[in-house]
């Protein structure tokens, strides 16, 4: 299990930081294992860091950190970015790199969904504009995804013409197992062509294999988005069904009270 703590002796590793690191707790062994340490190995990183998830082997710990020195990219003190440990191979990857990999992104960045099944894609959310190659203008938070393998940077949060991020925040993705499904929060009125003019959160699936994203918080009607906000998606292991909670009233028919309710909606 990961988790974060202000403790100093945990672990054999040098803690002088005084705030935040992320831990890994292995209950087999026993041991505990300090997973936001320095680029060298011999100490904390020189900030806080928290918010951790990792792989279902437990290889791979994903985590944000306002730390500058847990590698050698260059990063900015005192601006969160997303971080990658390989406990395996005992590196740890800048993943909030800019387009170029050469710098973190240009805005602050944290770790987007609860998990990364098999520590190949790791999703995140971030107000940075300059980690893909998309324009992104909006001046908000946005859903990426990056792919270990492959070393590339994806946003998931993108208008219907492929062009540009959406025109408002996204946030609070939620992954299929496979990594092909993606739920997630937004305020942007420009993610599908189906009309959207509540001028609120909606929850929205975008489809990583096809490249289309659907708007799942559709009224009754199917011909705009619900009268209400719609937010925290789950989605389901095989990305099939996804629950959401809503204010609206005109998502169901049978919805006849004034309550915020849970909904559950097929992916197309």
């Amino acid at each position: 299990m990961t988790f974060q703590g202000f403790a100093s002796n945990l672990t054999d590793i040098v803690d002088t930081n005084g705030m935040l690191d992320v831990f890994l707790y292995d209950r087999m062994s026993g041991t505990t294992e300090l997973i936001s340490v320095n680029s060298a190995g011999t100490a904390s990183g020189n900030f806080f860091s928290s918010g951790a998830t990792f792989s279902f082997d437990g290889r791979f710990v994903a985590f944000s950190s306002f730390a500058s020195d847990l590698t050698d990219t260059v990063g900015p003190l005192f601006s969160s970015d997303v971080f990658l440990r390989d406990r395996e191979t005992g590196t740890t990857t800048l993943i909030s790199t800019n387009s170029a990999g050469t710098a973190s992104g240009n805005g602050n960045t944290a770790v987007g969904a609860p998990f990364i099944p098999d520590g190949r894609l790791v999703f995140f959310w971030s107000d940075a504009s300059d980690l893909t190659a998309t324009t992104d203008t909006n001046q908000t938070y946005d859903i990426f995804v990056y792919d270990r393998e492959a070393g590339t940077t994806e946003l998931v949060s993108v208008n219907s013409a492929g062009t540009a991020s959406g025109n408002g925040k996204s946030s609070f993705a939620q992954i299929s197992v496979d990594g092909r499904f993606v739920a997630f929060s937004s305020l942007a009125s420009d993610l599908t062509a189906t009309a959207d003019t509540n001028g609120t959160d909606d929850v929205f699936v975008h489809d990583r294999e096809a490249g289309t994203t659907a708007l799942l918080s559709i009224n009754s009607d199917g011909t705009d988005s619900g009268n209400g906000s719609s937010r925290n998606p789950q989605i389901s292991a095989d990305g099939r069904l996804v629950f959401f909670e809503s204010a609206a009233s005109d998502l169901d028919p049978l919805d006849t009270d004034t309550d915020r309710d849970i909904l559950s909606v097929s992916t197309p």
